[in-house]
This record gives C-alpha cells, structure tokens and sequence, in this order.
C-alpha cells in the first residue's frame, strides 16, 4: 500500500469512527471518490478490484516479500496523471489476466525515461532473482519486486549501491488496521 493510499484509508476509517451513520462498507464508498484503489484498501482483505475499486473480489495469493526500493528522486504524481502521453485506453483485465501475465503499469514507460535513476534501479532489481519483474511502485516514486522468502530480498538489499534505500516488507492476507478498528469495535 503508497503512503497516500494508506492516509485516504486511515482517513475513511476515521471519519467512520466519528460519524455513526457510516457503518460497514461506507468508508469504501467515501475511498472510491478519493482514489481508484483506496477502496481496495478499506476493504482489508486481499482483493483483486474492478472498475474504479468498487468491486472487490476476494482472492487468496501465495505468501511473498517484498523489496520496495527507492531511488531518491521525487516523482509528482499530478504531473504524471497530467502527461499527454499516458496510455488513457486501457482493456479491462481480469484476476486470470493479472496471474498469468502480470498486468501493467501505465506509468511505468513514462517514469522509467524520464527518471533515469528509477530506470537504474528496475534494471537492476530485475537482475537479481525476484519471482517476477521489477515493477514500478504506483505512479512512481519506487521500485518494488516479489521473493518467496525473507532472506533473499533483504540480501539483494544488502547490495544496493547509492542512490538506491529500501527495506523488505511481508505480503499480507489481511490489513493489521482492520484488525485494529475491531478491536474498538470499528467494524
């Protein structure tokens, strides 16, 4: 989850904890006009969406770590969505599409030639042994690649030369939020 996605999903929840008339899937409701994949995040649970993120359909996936690698170079979203170049058309893809050819980033051509130090760094995490390709964080500020184990992609990381920073983190079935809002009785 982008730290932006994680702020409008805090964000939903806590507005559902201050005003009562919002109950179960409402905060989704409120996420979906604030970005396609924040309700995806509302929801908790692991997830493929359709559409504008209004449609989640559970799904279970195998276990992974993640290297998400940052290149220091700050990429502006705005920017970004405002490119002329930016591939607007894409086909609807389905969750066989996504597990068997990966899906595709639209940002990714665009960030990659205009950011050299994140071209670097993709090219890079590629050649290092992840379950699949490298591939562009969100709109593009990072790098991220999938490994079965914890040990490998914290030894990749181990080797990352300047300008490259990171860390590993574990996939997740469930978002630790969720399970925290139960706790006050949230949802």
């Amino acid at each position: 989850m982008t730290t932006g996605v994680s702020n409008c999903t805090a964000t939903c929840w806590a507005w559902a904890v201050r005003n009562t008339r919002l109950r179960g899937e409402e905060p989704g409701g409120i996420g979906r006009s604030l970005g396609a994949d924040v309700p995806v995040f509302v929801h908790g649970d692991q997830a493929f969406a359709e559409g504008t993120g209004e449609q989640p359909l559970a799904c279970t996936l195998p276990p992974r770590h993640g290297l998400v690698l940052h290149a220091a170079v700050p990429v502006s979203t705005s920017t970004r969505f405002g490119a002329e170049e930016l591939t607007r058309d894409c086909a609807p893809i389905t969750m066989v599409d996504l597990t068997e050819a990966g899906g595709v980033n639209v940002f990714e051509p665009l960030v990659r030639e205009r950011y050299p130090p994140i071209d670097g760094g993709t090219r890079w995490l590629d050649q290092q042994g992840g379950l699949d390709v490298a591939r562009l964080s969100a709109t593009g500020g990072g790098v991220f690649a999938p490994f079965s184990e914890v040990e490998s992609p914290r030894a990749v990381l181990s080797r990352a030369a300047e300008p490259l920073t990171g860390f590993v983190a574990a996939g997740r079935d469930r978002s630790p939020e969720i399970d925290r809002l139960q706790l006050h009785g949230v949802r």
